[in-house]
């Protein structure tokens, strides 16, 4: 177990209150790839109404040069390296960008909640990529292009799934209480998926394989962030306050409002928050 403590300091008589909420944690990455996404989206497909809809011949030629540029090529990956990441934020129409993008946020939540700091996003581009380079693999002899961020999205479902597992062998009062999919829903809603998308034409099942495989591998080697806990220099000189939230049936602390006494001197006392990580061993 690593220790990683941040403090912050207590004011004294003053109740401080620590909120564990993931919700408080800043969105603006998985902001930021959702409005590339939509550029990039822009430039493919609405280009193309342009030319079906007005004969604006030039939107065609605009939605070729993306897919071309951009798309995953599985004769050419190797010339043109960097679509193996560029065709993530390629999509073949408004309701594939839709239904990704939906997913994208549903599973980046799962995803920062059980892996620290900004540690999703190697889940989600290193899913993605593996995604990319088996359905590259396996459709060499295909004149064939792959868009779309459902491999690196099947790489978060995949790494949440592997952090449920791993959490078995954490303590019930060190497990983040905010996710409240437990891993039995997860299991469903993943065998659900890959039951219900061969009813769907023109699916990348191997890419989207590859991802949830690189997802689990990934989220069983990354540290795991644990229920954030309240520390003190002693014992006994704090009333505390708090708040509980019972998810899949086990109770987690939501909040806590620690009050020092009068005894506390801010020159050799302290009150600090303590977040833990598990590794992968």
């Amino acid at each position: 177990m690593n220790n990683s403590a941040t403090t912050s300091g207590a004011v004294v008589s003053s109740p401080v209150r620590y909120d564990f909420s993931v919700q408080k944690l800043s969105n603006n990455l998985v902001r930021g790839i959702f409005w590339v996404t939509f550029v990039f989206f822009v430039l493919s497909t609405p280009t193309q109404w342009l030319t079906s809809w007005f004969g604006w011949e030039n939107g065609d030629k605009i939605a070729e040069w993306m897919y071309n540029g951009f798309g995953c090529h599985p004769t050419r990956i190797f010339l043109e390296p960097w679509t193996i990441v560029t065709y993530m934020f390629m999509h073949g129409g408004l309701l594939h960008f839709g239904m990704n993008m939906v997913m994208l946020f549903v599973f980046y939540k799962y995803a920062r909640e059980f892996f620290p700091n900004k540690t999703w996003l190697i889940v989600y581009f290193g899913s993605g990529v593996a995604a990319g380079l088996l359905f590259a693999a396996l459709n060499q002899s295909a004149e064939t292009v792959m868009v779309g961020a459902s491999g690196g999205i099947m790489g978060l479902w995949g790494a949440a799934i592997a952090a449920r597992i791993r959490y078995l062998r954490v303590p019930e009062d060190e497990q983040p209480w905010q996710c409240e999919m437990s891993l039995k829903k997860m299991l469903v809603f993943l065998v659900l998926q890959f039951a219900t998308e061969f009813l769907i034409a023109n699916v990348g099942h191997s890419a989207h394989l590859g991802g949830m495989l690189a997802g689990l591998a990934i989220g069983a080697l990354l540290p795991l962030a644990q229920q954030p806990r309240v520390v003190a220099s002693r014992i006994g000189f704090l009333v505390n306050k708090v708040e509980m939230v019972i998810v899949d049936g086990k109770s987690m602390v939501r909040s806590l409002e620690v009050t020092p006494d009068s005894a506390f001197n801010p020159e050799r006392d302290f009150v600090a928050v303590e977040n833990d990580t598990v590794d992968f061993r």
